[in-house]
């Protein structure tokens, strides 16, 4: 019996818009390194170096590049976040982790990473991050925050983490010095919750052995959840990890 090979279904191949490098397009080179960002999108790669070639290639229709190679085939499972790659495009397609690339190379050079999550139990667009590294790097422990767009905490988790390399140190049960008008508190995370937070960070400590603190937003009142009267949706908003897990 043959082998079954993933293929991509038809609504893929008829709805899905690639970005292609110009030596795949232009020079005929055959696709070596495919990455699938954590929205879903994909970018099709030459396998040269292109740390100083700042072209952004080509939008191509999924459909034409499997018809280019069928050989995208065999990978059309790819996950988020993953990426493949092959020495030759007669050789086989081996599939890793892009995050496991990206994480301790962004902490090396930046002293954190922010790993933004969707929450599907949080409205849209709205979305749960955490730091990668800070204990590592600033002797200090992660930050997480949930239930504001990504752009809103990725620049709070980002603000704080250049306050902490300049020598700050968040304490627990505090308030924080506002971001973006937004009043802010941090609490403890417990440990229990951690498996269920931060998958990325568990894999780069290698253990649960590392504290963090989430990072509360309050209502337009500037209350908080646990105060009375705060604004339910923002209570909802933002699950109190600080307790243990039931």
């Amino acid at each position: 019996m043959l082998a079954q090979t993933a293929l991509f279904h038809l609504h893929e191949l008829r709805d899905t818009t690639v970005r292609v490098c110009r030596h795949i397009t232009q020079d005929e080179d055959p696709v070596l390194h495919v990455i699938r960002a954590a929205d879903g999108s994909w970018m099709f790669l030459c396998g040269r170096d292109h740390r100083q070639d700042h072209h952004e290639g080509q939008a191509l229709p999924l459909k034409e590049m499997v018809k280019i190679d069928p050989s995208l085939n065999a990978i059309s499972a790819l996950a988020p976040h993953d990426y493949a790659e092959r020495p030759a495009a007669d050789e086989p397609w081996v599939q890793g982790d892009q995050l496991a690339l990206e994480i301790p190379a962004c902490i090396e050079q930046h002293g954190w990473f922010v790993a933004l999550v969707s929450d599907e139990n949080i409205s849209a667009p709205t979305c749960f991050a955490y730091t990668i590294g800070m204990p590592v790097t600033q002797s200090h422990c992660e930050l997480l925050m949930i239930g504001q767009p990504s752009e809103t905490v990725a620049k709070a988790l980002n603000t704080l983490g250049d306050r902490i390399s300049n020598g700050a140190r968040l304490e627990p049960n505090t308030n924080l010095v506002p971001i973006s008008g937004l009043s802010l508190h941090a609490k403890p995370v417990h440990p229990t919750w951690y498996r269920d937070y931060l998958g990325y960070g568990l894999w780069y400590h290698g253990s649960e052995d590392f504290d963090i603190l989430q990072i509360y937003w309050a209502d337009a009142e500037g209350r908080f959840p646990w105060d009375p009267g705060c604004d339910p949706e923002v209570v909802r908003q933002q699950p109190d990890l600080s307790r243990p897990k039931q």
